[in-house]
């Protein structure tokens, strides 16, 4: 693949699993978990244990900032480029750590607002369970907040080393 593909182009499945009684796992509503480069091995890890326990693949996105095209041509190809190589290796991290504990998974690159990015795919998908790991940032407006608000689904997330269930919002 060039050096702009992202995953959705190049699903990473894992080893193929059959829930019990449940049919092929593949088509199964996924458990979404949302990964950045420097969390992805803990929320995978996380993520890897609830899918499990659901009998689901795994679907992991990473969401990258919309970028400006007024920044130019060389800087914003740069940014793109950075941008798009961070989200692979996330994705690479976090589906080589789902496939170790046996968990189908790929994952895909969205752009735009990470907390309604993920929202969208994880209803696109009919996710079952949402997976946000802990807060990169001290300052600034929390996507996990914004998606433990806002969900339809349960949300699991990690905070302080520990693992915190909120249950979705019902329509």
């Amino acid at each position: 693949p060039g050096p702009h593909a992202d995953h959705r182009t190049r699903p990473a499945w894992g080893p193929q699993r059959r829930g019990a009684g449940r049919g092929d796992v593949a088509s199964a509503p996924p458990a979404v978990a949302a990964v950045e480069a420097w969390t992805a091995r803990d929320t995978a890890d996380g993520a890897a244990r609830r899918a499990r326990e659901l009998g689901a693949p795994l679907t992991f996105v990473h969401v990258r900032p919309r970028l400006s095209a007024a920044l130019g041509h060389p800087t914003y190809q740069n940014r793109l480029t950075r941008d798009l190589n961070s989200g692979r290796h996330a994705l690479d991290l976090a589906i080589a750590a789902a496939n170790a504990r046996g968990i189908m998974a790929h994952g895909e690159i969205i752009e735009g607002d990470a907390a309604q990015g993920i929202l969208e795919l994880a209803a696109g998908r009919r996710a079952r369970l949402l997976v946000v790991g802990p807060r990169r940032k001290r300052f600034g407006k929390s996507v996990s907040r914004q998606l433990l608000r806002t969900a339809r689904i349960s949300v699991f997330g990690l905070s302080g080393g520990r693992w915190h269930h909120v249950p979705g919002l019902r329509s």
